[in-house]
């Protein structure tokens, strides 16, 4: 007979995945949004003949403490600890 009820570690493990993909999905949004705008301010210097500016500065990477955090929220979340 198979047994459908996950074990507590392969939950904990998905809801640690769950906060890994939402974090990197997160990182690299916000990553393409800056990327995409400096790129348009570029476009539109070299367009007037002005200073082409820096590139910008990107967000730091989800660290594995952040990422554990966000778990731990979903876990609050799951529990009804919130």
């Amino acid at each position: 007979m198979e047994n459908n009820n996950p074990n507590p570690f392969a939950i904990r493990l998905e809801v640690l995945k769950m906060a890994q993909d939402l974090l990197m999905n997160k990182y690299y949004e916000d990553k393409e949004i800056i990327n995409s705008k400096w790129h348009m301010d570029c476009d539109e210097a070299k367009l007037k003949d002005l200073t082409i500016p820096n590139q910008p500065k990107f967000p730091p990477f989800p660290t594995e403490t952040q990422i554990i955090e966000k778990a731990k929220t979903f876990n609050d979340f799951i529990s009804n600890k919130s």
